[in-house]
């Protein structure tokens, strides 16, 4: 059951929140969710209060004001989802804060790769100009040590990478 005038309906601050911190929709994201979710979902039942109805689509369910247009709040259907790497039940909002955090994580694990390949980089900058005007066993040895070291270090980084992936 689609609901109509879907355009019409604004989100509160209430659901705004609710939006952000159990599903992250946010930002430019928000109202073509809200209009996509308004056009697909399905009607549950009627309110506690006089003009609201509960809509639900996939894991959302949403209680929405049809007199004002207002989106009031939201929240996963049973207030569990399952971590897909997991197999756990975990609540939604702790999963997006997990989410946020590993990519927080990973971010950092990415300055520190910049950082660690600040060095190896010269090096293998030196080997190859050496290496091209002489090429030699010696030139041929350094090139290749400051190969294995750059990709030492972005082996540790695809390392943290996965058990990052793993977890979340």
């Amino acid at each position: 059951m689609a609901v109509q005038n879907a355009t019409q309906y604004k989100v509160t601050k209430h659901a705004q929140q609710r939006l952000k911190e159990r599903f992250a929709i946010y930002g430019n994201v928000l109202q073509p969710w809200i209009i996509q979710f308004l056009n697909t979902c399905n009607y549950v039942e009627k309110g506690k209060e006089d003009n609201t109805e509960v809509l639900a689509k996939d894991d959302v369910t949403m209680i929405v004001n049809t007199k004002n247009k207002t989106i009031i709040t939201c929240w996963a259907e049973d207030h569990e989802n399952v971590n897909m790497n997991s197999g756990v039940k975990v609540n939604p909002e702790l999963q997006s804060f997990i989410n946020d955090s590993l990519n927080k994580y990973l971010h950092n694990k990415l300055k520190v790769l910049k950082d660690n390949l600040m060095e190896p980089d010269k090096a293998l900058r030196s080997a190859m100009k050496a290496f091209k005007s002489s090429p030699n066993e010696e030139h041929y040895s350094d090139l290749v040590f400051a190969l294995n070291e750059i990709d030492e270090q972005i082996g540790k980084y695809r390392l943290q990478e996965q058990e990052a992936k793993n977890f979340g």
